[in-house]
């Protein structure tokens, strides 16, 4: 049974005629009245404890790479940029996508990858990224696979400990020579 709380999105208020939705199930509904209770919103945690399915707006679900949520204007602004320009949204479809995500985070070892790794283990035991209609950015895709800086700049970067080394070899050769 779907109750889509009218013809409006439950989480913007939006109608569901405009703009792409989805059909968020069981674990997905659970995972939402999760979200609402640690929110605190009331009104949602109501609506969603009476339902066992309901269909949202795409761009309402919240992202787990970056943590953002998606403004109620994402998707139009998106249109109006070039193809190649877009930042586009995707839901998560392969089971093993926890997996992957959780070894490039362990990997990385950066403040971005612990806040990634924070969202996830908030998932229910043995929840996977596909039951809990996780979503991501293009662009945090690509930031999560590309290397973590490391503030130094590329090029060659002389020894900062030369004097020290210098003095170990003069020690060394004096200490060694055959006189």
């Amino acid at each position: 049974m779907s109750d889509s709380h009218g013809a409006e999105c439950f989480i913007c208020d939006e109608s569901l005629n405009e703009g792409e939705t989805l059909i968020v199930k069981d674990r997905g509904v659970n995972r939402l009245r999760e979200s609402s209770a640690k929110r605190k919103l009331t009104a949602h945690s109501a609506f969603l404890n009476n339902v066992k399915e309901v269909r949202v707006h795409t761009s309402c679900q919240i992202t787990f790479l970056c943590g953002n949520g998606l403004p109620k204007d994402f998707e139009e602004n998106q249109k109006k940029r070039p193809l190649a320009r877009r930042n586009q949204v995707y839901l998560c479809t392969q089971l093993s996508m926890k997996e992957k995500i959780l070894s490039i985070v362990n990997a990385r070892g950066d403040q971005w990858a612990q806040e990634i790794l924070q969202r996830i283990s908030t998932l229910p035991e043995g929840t996977d990224l596909v039951a809990a209609d996780a979503a991501y950015h293009i662009s945090c895709y690509r930031k999560l696979y590309s290397r973590v800086p490391t503030g130094m700049k590329r090029g060659y970067h002389p020894a900062s400990n030369v004097d020290e080394a210098m003095e170990y070899i003069f020690s060394y050769l004096e200490d060694n020579s055959e006189e």
